[in-house]
């Protein structure tokens, strides 16, 4: 399926994760929804982007990507959730955005047929609206479970207008 034809969920809903939806969302790509914890990250996330806030189970459910964009400490638990849930969408990606977490991190279960890819800005942002200035002409550490993830992840960094390079995960 081409990468506009995808749809994509964020759980997480601070700076890069709405920077992220925002950019993927101008270049065509459909956000089905987003999970946070916060009331005050997802009521910012909407004056950007207004999506709805959904469960976990809706958002496997409909997204073929699903980005992982929460402090790295809760990058594993979530994994882990998803993992649990019995029914999720055929050929999914779980995207993280950590620069010092392995994709490998998000595989609690061997049998899921799910992609792992980590995405990481080498960049930092104040703000959202740093961020939706920042990440063109931003470089990318992207490591994956497969070459088709992997693959996906240099897409969407180029769909943002970054600079990707594959990484080593050892090496993060």
């Amino acid at each position: 399926m081409p990468i506009d034809k995808k749809k994509f969920a964020v759980i997480g809903t601070g700076v890069v994760g709405t920077a992220l939806a925002v950019l993927l969302e101008k270049a065509g790509l459909e956000c089905v929804g987003v999970n946070t914890r916060g009331q005050a990250s997802y009521n910012r996330f909407c004056k950007y982007l207004e999506r709805k806030h959904l469960e976990l189970s809706e958002l496997s459910m409909e997204a073929d990507i699903i980005f992982i964009t929460t402090l790295d400490g809760a990058i594993e638990k979530t994994a882990e959730l998803l993992a649990e849930l019995k029914k999720r969408k055929t050929g999914q990606t779980w995207v993280h955005c950590s620069g010092s977490v392995s994709s490998a991190a998000m595989c609690k279960d061997p049998l899921l047929e799910v992609n792992y890819l980590s995405l990481h800005p080498l960049q930092a942002f104040a703000d959202v609206d740093s961020a939706l200035t920042l990440m063109k002409g931003a470089h990318f550490g992207i490591e994956g479970s497969k070459q088709e993830g992997e693959e996906l992840g240099i897409e969407i960094v180029k769909i943002l207008g970054g600079i990707p390079h594959k990484i080593d995960p050892l090496k993060k």
